[in-house]
């Protein structure tokens, strides 16, 4: 398995769509599961401890139809969340109208995969030298 570095994770933040940057460095910061990402809420954040309640996480069915599930594990974790992550995590979740706070990382309206998601961005870093092409590996 290959993890990127602190600067390879905000290289690849600053060339993705902006709307998706807490997202970004939201997985690449804290480990949390594509999943339990898209399926935070915005009362998952205590934003003043800095911490991230993992209670849930979302999967699509091969219908595709979206359910919020338990945790891989079944267990719920807390997350420490590095303090400059609060700051871009506060301005995600006050970008997004309080009765749409569900999934607050991830633009409801938008039916991407992960991999294409990313595709674009990993291409950017790797052409500006940013990445290696072993980065982009999954």
């Amino acid at each position: 398995m290959h993890f990127l570095s602190a600067d390879q994770i905000r290289s690849l933040a600053d060339a993705i769509d902006p709307r998706f940057r807490a997202l970004i460095l939201m997985a690449g910061f804290t480990g949390l599961r594509w999943g339990e990402l898209v399926g935070l809420r915005a009362e998952h954040l205590d934003l003043l401890r800095g911490t991230v309640d993992v209670r849930q996480a979302l999967t699509e069915a091969g219908s595709g139809v979206i359910r919020i599930v338990p945790t891989k594990t079944g267990q719920r974790r807390t997350v420490p969340l590095p303090r400059f992550l609060c700051k871009t995590a506060y301005r995600a979740t006050r970008a997004v109208p309080r009765t749409q706070r569900a999934g607050v990382l991830l633009d409801r309206g938008r039916r991407d995969s992960t991999q294409q998601l990313l595709h674009a961005p990993l291409q950017a870093c790797i052409a500006k030298g940013r990445l290696g092409p072993e980065d982009a590996v999954p």
